[in-house]
């Protein structure tokens, strides 16, 4: 089963443990994927609310938030599941949704210092990329980007403490 070709609607009329796998099928058509997914989700949570227990809901949309990630970016993936009630009192909501913001703000401080960086230092190579990117700190990142109106070299600005 392709359920990509298959129309939401039956899943969501179906029982509560198809419907995590509504978030995968085929969205009705003339909304952005993001926006017809928020639909979907607010569907699953009303039913879920309303026919499961608690922990069985969680369990439930947890599944449904790891599918939707199968088909958008995880940056979606927060807009499309906040106001999700199931989801707000799950510690592993909140952790992915953290994690997610994380991520996203380091990958564009790396983009940034080397955007910044190009123009006074050249191209890095490989191995300097590679060490730019391998910085999780973000105070660290934010002293990079400062620094790159000081340092003469991308060494030096890895340098930075």
């Amino acid at each position: 089963m392709r359920l990509w070709q298959e129309p939401v609607e039956g899943f969501l009329r179906s029982g509560v443990a198809a419907l995590p796998l509504a978030t995968l099928c085929q969205l009705p058509e003339g909304q952005p994927l993001p926006e017809a997914l928020r639909t979907v989700v607010r569907e699953i949570d009303c039913r879920l609310g309303k026919e499961v227990n608690e922990a069985e809901a969680a369990k439930l949309m947890m599944a449904a938030y790891i599918l939707t990630g199968l088909r958008v970016d995880k940056s979606d993936l927060a807009s499309i599941y906040r106001g999700v009630g199931l989801m707000g009192a799950t510690t592993a909501f909140d952790e992915a949704i953290e994690e997610g913001e994380a991520r996203g703000e380091l990958k564009r401080s790396h983009r940034l210092i080397l955007r910044l960086g190009r123009k006074p230092f050249g191209d890095p190579d490989v191995a300097t990329q590679a060490r730019l990117t391998a910085i999780t700190d973000l105070d660290r990142l934010e002293r990079l980007a400062e620094a790159i109106f000081t340092a003469n070299s991308w060494e030096e600005l890895l340098a930075t403490p």
